[in-house]
């Protein structure tokens, strides 16, 4: 069954027009990237836009020796009186003490394939190619009235279960083939990877707030992995409202509601701290357009039944319980009648 509904989906518009969205997407991605750290730039008053002529390497050097002085400073910050102070000191601290290399290496590779692999472009477009393809699964069942065929036949519940797989592939296999493009893209432009065993804080402009001190490939990996986690969070959730849905609009609009949602909590102050922090930072809006500056941060911590937990560790957990929660209700709707409306 599985095999069937993957080549019925090979042949349908919404794929084609998902893969022309994914080309589209690495074509961008070839293109961009952030600063890197051989590079420098600034406007003057008088000459206006101004591009740094030194030596690569001398630019580099100056760079990283900046890093470690503001490592240096706040870690030097004796009047930290409040929590979040003292632990950003500390993490600073630790950043300091396990120093493989006290000069710049080249990690232009990584910090431009980790900026790719989990930047807005590819998180908008792979919402939209979520929207096409995974809200249309069920709904076009109905549209060509083959629906009543599915659910009066014998095969009912390996059809539905293979289209809630099929669901659950789909993020895995374009997520997946836009980071092998990145990485052969990047390769071609930068050479292969290299000391990806070195400090993640290298490759991350507010080294302030990079929760403890992992490696780069660490630090790239957690996000991929996250981005993932995200991905199939809106594929499950997709899912289960082609399910709920009698047409492509209310589909969709469902969706959309689902992805705002998360902002429109973190507006209402009268919910608690806890809850309030999470969406704050973990709403669908932020994690897409802000990514890389959420994910494996320090941002603070909260009360929870007497523990204080990580502001980003619970809004991985959410990410976790979202993804759980609407592949649940994807089985359970499936095997409801409310299927045969």
């Amino acid at each position: 069954m599985i095999n069937w509904e993957f080549k019925k989906l090979i042949k349908s518009k919404g794929m084609i027009i998902s893969l022309v969205i994914l080309i589209f997407t690495l074509l961008i991605s070839s293109f961009i990237k952030p600063v890197l750290e051989t590079e420098n730039s600034y406007i003057d008053e008088q000459k206006g836009y101004v591009q740094d002529t030194r030596d690569k390497l001398e630019i580099a050097n100056e760079k990283f020796n900046m890093k470690l002085s503001v490592l240096q400073e706040i870690s030097n910050e004796e009047n930290n009186e409040d929590k979040f102070s003292k632990e950003i000191s500390s993490i600073a601290q630790e950043k300091i003490n396990s120093l493989k290399s006290k000069k710049y290496e080249d990690i232009s590779f990584w910090q431009i394939f980790s900026y790719r692999a989990t930047n807005p472009l590819i998180n908008v477009a792979m919402l939209i190619i979520i929207m096409i393809i995974i809200s249309n699964i069920y709904i076009d069942e109905i549209i060509s009235s083959v629906k009543d065929i599915i659910l009066s036949s014998k095969e009912k519940k390996k059809v539905l279960n293979s289209k809630i797989i099929i669901a659950f592939l789909v993020p895995i296999i374009i997520y997946s083939l836009y980071l092998l493009g990145v990485f052969i893209i990047t390769c071609i432009q930068q050479g292969t990877p290299i000391n990806g065993n070195l400090e993640a804080f290298r490759i991350v402009s507010d080294i302030s707030i990079l929760k403890g001190n992992p490696t780069i490939i660490h630090h790239v990996l957690n996000n991929i992995i996250i981005a993932f986690l995200m991905f199939e969070g809106w594929a499950m959730a997709s899912m289960f409202f082609s399910f709920i849905s009698v047409s492509s609009i209310s589909s969709i609009s469902l969706f959309g509601v689902f992805i705002v949602l998360g902002k429109v909590i973190a507006t209402l102050k009268f919910m608690p701290e806890m809850i309030l922090s999470v969406f704050s930072y973990g709403n669908y809006y932020d994690l897409i357009f802000s990514f890389d500056s959420l994910i494996g941060s320090y941002i603070g911590e909260v009360n929870f039944l007497g523990t204080e937990i990580g502001i980003i560790s619970l809004v991985k957990v959410m990410l976790i319980m979202i993804f759980v929660v609407t592949t649940i209700l994807c089985f359970t709707i499936s095997r409801t009648k409310y299927i045969n409306r």
